[in-house]
């Protein structure tokens, strides 16, 4: 059996197996073994790092995006410049998105028996959809735990790195 077809012929164990195989006919020793296993655990650890920093930039990226939202429309809310329109649109969406969702929830629950099986997937297709967007509005109007934990942790580890420039 050759080594292309223990590579790619047999599933993941085989493969596994056969890099294992071939590990073994080129290492002989056992100091070559440990020079292996060092560079493998060193390459692995890079990779972790490497990991990490890529969802450190990837948060950094959020929040900045998030924060520039944020000024966008604070800047908005305070220009003396801006309609009536356009200062209230943002809350008069949410505030109109949130009752609906209240609203169908309190029509489904009442109604739900009474509706035929397609108009009752449907609403509850749109209840979900309205459930994740009244989060998004609770989130955006009063702040998520779990954004602000991370964003909190962000500014300190940006504060530190700042610091020690």
């Amino acid at each position: 059996m050759g080594i292309w077809t223990k590579l790619l012929g047999g599933g993941a164990g085989n493969l596994v197996k056969a890099v294992g195989d071939v590990v073994d006919e080129f290492v002989t020793t056992g100091e070559e073994r440990m020079e292996l296993e060092n560079e493998m655990a060193r390459t692995r650890m890079e990779f972790d790092l490497e990991q990490k920093r890529l969802g450190i930039q990837e948060q950094e990226i959020y929040l900045k995006d998030t924060s520039s939202a944020r000024e966008a429309q604070a800047t908005i809310q305070t220009s003396e410049h801006a309609s009536w329109l356009a200062k209230n649109v943002g809350p008069m969406l949410a505030l109109g998105t949130t009752l609906l969702a209240f609203f169908l929830f309190y029509w489904v629950l009442r109604g739900g028996d009474q509706m035929a099986g397609d108009k009752k997937e449907i609403a509850i297709f749109i209840l979900g959809a309205l459930s994740a967007i009244t989060t998004q509005i609770f989130s955006y109007y009063f702040g998520s735990s779990q954004g602000s934990a991370s964003k909190n942790r962000m500014l300190e580890d940006m504060s530190r790195r700042n610091e020690g420039k």
